[in-house]
C-alpha cells in the first residue's frame, strides 16, 4: 500500500526518522535505545535504496 506524501516530506523522511532514532539512543530506557537503533537502521536502508534507484 502506498501513501501519498508531499514532496518535501517524502525527501526528508529518512532524515527525520534517523534524527528521531538518534535522539532515542540517548535515553536510559532499554526499549527506547533499541527502538532508536532500529529507526536509524531503517532510515539508512531507505536512504540507501533511494540512492540505488536514483542513478
Amino acid at each position: 500500500m502506498r501513501v501519498w506524501l508531499p514532496h518535501h516530506l517524502y525527501k526528508t523522511f529518512p532524515l527525520l526518522v534517523g534524527a528521531t532514532g538518534f535522539l532515542g539512543c540517548f535515553s536510559d530506557d532499554t526499549a527506547a535505545l533499541a527502538l532508536g537503533g532500529l529507526l536509524m537502521l531503517y532510515s539508512a536502508g531507505v536512504g540507501y535504496m533511494r540512492l540505488q534507484h536514483s542513478f
